[in-house]
């Protein structure tokens, strides 16, 4: 497997006819308040979840356009200070088409603190070790407010 692209967004929709994919509102930084707005814990999220739409879109390829496969892909978001925040394997079938596409959608995003987080995506083989293979720079900042 390659991964050709990553792309964290608003939201994606696939056109059936076509299968081409439009993406929403690409989000290439986070400007996430100092202080939570009241009401949101009524909103079910874990502690330190800043709530959002998030779509992430992957788009990958065969390894070998010749050969099929079965791609095995692992997602991790990992902080500023190198902490990993999220993990999430994936398998994806190359058999029938060259390649594919994966739309993760999550109601909030994992921030510990200000500076640049990284999707990482990485990918393996049956034979072989894990290889990370893409990473998508998320750039976050914390707004303050000055006093009234």
């Amino acid at each position: 497997m390659k991964v050709l692209w990553a792309i964290l967004c608003e939201g994606a929709i696939t056109d059936r006819e076509s299968n081409n994919v439009s993406l929403f509102n690409i989000i290439e930084e986070l400007g996430v308040p100092a202080q939570a707005p009241e009401g949101l814990g009524d909103l079910g999220l874990p502690p330190g979840v800043f709530p959002g739409t998030f779509t992430l879109v992957i788009l990958c390829t065969r390894a070998n356009l010749d050969t099929p496969e079965m791609a095995h892909g692992r997602i991790r978001l990992v902080a500023p200070d190198n902490t990993e925040l999220l993990s999430l394997d994936f398998e994806m079938d190359l058999f029938e088409f060259l390649s594919g596409r994966l739309i993760i959608n999550m109601p909030g995003l994992p921030i510990s603190s200000e500076g640049q987080y990284l999707f990482k995506i990485a990918g393996k083989s049956q034979d072989s070790d894990w290889e990370e293979m893409f990473e998508l720079p998320l750039t976050v900042s914390i707004q303050t407010q000055d006093p009234p």
